[in-house]
C-alpha cells in the first residue's frame, strides 16, 4: 500500500512539473516563431511578376491593400512605364487571384489581358484624392486692399467784415489874406554850376534760369515684378516643364495647361510643383528656389489664355512651410 502511494505521488509531481515546464517553454499565442507551410510572405509578392492565364508579364505587384479587419483585400500593379516614369497603378481585389508555384518561386495568376489594365483607372489613396480636390477647387484670390477715403475738402474762410468808412474831416475856415510885402530886391544870379561828369552804364540784369523739366514718373513697382517673374517663369518652364507639358503648355505626356481652369488655384500649382505627383509620372521639384517656383507658377498663370494673378516667392516660402510642418504624408 505505501508503495502504491508513493508511486502515484512522484507520478503527480512529475505531472506538475511537466506542466511547469510546458508553461515556461511554450511562447505566447501572438508570436509566430517558423513559416507555415500554408502561409507566403509579402516579399514573395511585391517587386514580382504577375501573369495572366496566358502565361503574359502584366506588371509587378508594387503594394497590398488591407482592409479594417486585416485582411489582404487588394493587390495594386504597376502598370506600362519606363523605370516608373509614366507608370500606372491599378488595384485588383485579392479573390481574383491564384496562387501558385513555378520553379519554386510564388507566382500570382488573374484572368485579365493587359489592354484591360490599360484601360483601367488608375488608383487613388486617400492622399491623391484629397490633393487633386484641392487642385479642383480654386483658392480665392486676396481681396484687393480698400482705396483710401478721400480727404475732406477745406471750408473756405469767412469773408472779411468791411470796416465803416471814416467821417469827412470837415474843411477849415480860411484865414484872411496878408497884407502884400514889399519886394525884395534882386541878388545877382548865381554862376551855373559845372555838368556832372556821367557814370559808368549799370551792368543788364541776368536772365532767370529755367526750371528743370519735372522727372517722369516711374512705373509702378508691382508690374516690375510681374514681369521679372514672367520671365523667370518662362526660363525654368522651358528647362524643367516644357518637356511633358509642351513649350505652350498644351500638353503631351502631362496634362494640358493653356485654359486649364485648374491653374486657377496658386495653393495647388505650388504643392504640385514641391511635391510631384508620382502616381502620373510627374517627379517632385521642391529643390528649385523660391524665387523660381515663383516665376514658373506665375508664368502658367499667365500665359496661353490664362490671366490669373502673380505669385510671389514669399507666397511660395509661406505654401512650403505649410507642407513640411503637415509631413510627408499631406
Amino acid at each position: 500500500m505505501r508503495r502504491i502511494l508513493a508511486a502515484s505521488a512522484f507520478s503527480a509531481a512529475l505531472l506538475l512539473a511537466g506542466t511547469a515546464l510546458s508553461q515556461v517553454d511554450t511562447p505566447p499565442a501572438t508570436i509566430i516563431d517558423v513559416q507555415g507551410a500554408d502561409q507566403i510572405l509579402a516579399t514573395d509578392i511585391l517587386g514580382h511578376a504577375v501573369y495572366n492565364t496566358a502565361d503574359e508579364s502584366l506588371g509587378a505587384a508594387v503594394n497590398l491593400i488591407f482592409s479594417a479587419d486585416g485582411q489582404i483585400s487588394g493587390v495594386i500593379i504597376g502598370v506600362g512605364g519606363f523605370l516608373g516614369i509614366g507608370q500606372k497603378e491599378v488595384a485588383v481585389a485579392f479573390e481574383a487571384f491564384t496562387i501558385t508555384v513555378v520553379d519554386n518561386e510564388i507566382r500570382l495568376v488573374v484572368d485579365l489581358t493587359r489592354d484591360q489594365l490599360d484601360a483601367a483607372a488608375d488608383y487613388q489613396t486617400l492622399r491623391e484624392q484629397d490633393l487633386e480636390f484641392n487642385l479642383m477647387v480654386p483658392a480665392p484670390e486676396p481681396a484687393p486692399a480698400p482705396e483710401p477715403a478721400p480727404a475732406p475738402e477745406p471750408e473756405p474762410a469767412p469773408a472779411p467784415t468791411p470796416e465803416p468808412a471814416p467821417a469827412p474831416t470837415p474843411e477849415p475856415t480860411p484865414e484872411p489874406a496878408p497884407a502884400p510885402m514889399p519886394e525884395p530886391t534882386p541878388e545877382p544870379a548865381p554862376a551855373p554850376a559845372p555838368e556832372p561828369t556821367p557814370g559808368p552804364a549799370p551792368a543788364p540784369a541776368p536772365e532767370p534760369t529755367p526750371a528743370p523739366a519735372p522727372a517722369p514718373t516711374p512705373a509702378p513697382a508691382a508690374a516690375a515684378d510681374g514681369a521679372a517673374l514672367m520671365a523667370t517663369g518662362e526660363r525654368a518652364f522651358a528647362q524643367n516643364c516644357a518637356g511633358c507639358h509642351g513649350a505652350q503648355g498644351g500638353g503631351g505626356a502631362g496634362p494640358t495647361l493653356a485654359g486649364n481652369p485648374v491653374v486657377a488655384s496658386s495653393l495647388g500649382v505650388v504643392q504640385m510643383i514641391i511635391n510631384g505627383y508620382m502616381n502620373h509620372g510627374m517627379p517632385p521639384f521642391g529643390h528649385l528656389s523660391n524665387d523660381v517656383i515663383a516665376g514658373i507658377t506665375t508664368y502658367v498663370r499667365g500665359s496661353w489664355g490664362n490671366s490669373y494673378a502673380p505669385v510671389d516667392a514669399a507666397a511660395v516660402a509661406a505654401i512650403r512651410a505649410d507642407l513640411a510642418a503637415a509631413g510627408p504624408g499631406e
